[in-house]
């Protein structure tokens, strides 16, 4: 019920619906959220996600530090029994 007061308003010219929830990405992690403004955008989301072709990467924000200045580091924990790739 927040969700229409956490997004911007759509730019001029822009006919956009209420945003809809799509997808709840990891939740048990940290429950980022996939958002759809049109339905064009709803059905493309849902296709993607039932087809298993959606690619996630997450960054982190960390205070401290963790390895060498531009050093990458990659986690590769499993999460809910689910192998990282």
């Amino acid at each position: 019920e927040y969700l229409p007061a956490l997004m911007p308003p759509p730019r001029f010219g822009m006919h956009c619906r209420a945003p809809k929830v799509c997808h709840r990405l990891d939740f048990r992690v940290s429950g980022p959220m996939v958002v759809a403004t049109s339905l064009d955008a709803e059905r493309a989301l849902a296709q993607a996600f039932e087809a298993h072709t959606i690619r996630k990467e997450y960054r982190a924000i960390v205070c401290g530090s963790v390895g060498e200045v531009g050093e990458t580091l990659q986690v590769s924990a499993p999460i809910d029994g689910l192998v990282a790739e």
